[in-house]
């Protein structure tokens, strides 16, 4: 499966979660928030693109594009 390349803002990270399809998309994370989302999340799974979302929800960084 090849992603597809999405371009990544310098303050941000790509982050990469499954989503409702059960397949991969990229998220953009600020980097300020990395810390907290090592602390959320287990480096070592993918993520659910709803429990990123939370994630930005809570911490007040989510935009809507």
């Amino acid at each position: 499966m090849k992603l597809k390349k999405v371009r990544r803002r310098k303050e941000h990270m790509n982050i990469i979660v499954c989503n409702d399809n059960d397949s991969f998309e990229v998220v953009h994370i600020p980097n300020n928030l990395a810390p907290d989302y090592i602390l959320e999340f287990d480096l070592s799974c993918v993520p659910s693109k709803d429990d990123v979302f939370d994630f930005l929800l809570k911490h007040n960084s989510l935009k809507v594009k």
